[in-house]
């Protein structure tokens, strides 16, 4: 694992505990917490797709 993926990683995670935590302080912490999965979830979803898109564009040159 290269330094890059490592402090993006850490990055990744910092975002996502900020995230928690300042919608925690508003209201409940369980919410906080749906708030962070839910942007994982779609950081996710758009990094498949992406990949996804590159792939199949690689392919049919």
């Amino acid at each position: 694992m290269s330094s890059v993926q490592q402090v993006g990683g850490a990055l990744g995670v910092a975002v996502l505990v900020a995230l928690a935590a300042g919608r925690a302080q508003a209201a409940d912490p369980s919410e906080g917490f749906s708030l962070a999965l839910t942007v994982a979830a779609a950081l996710l979803a758009f990094g498949a797709l992406l990949v996804a898109a590159l792939l199949g564009k690689g392919s049919r040159a």
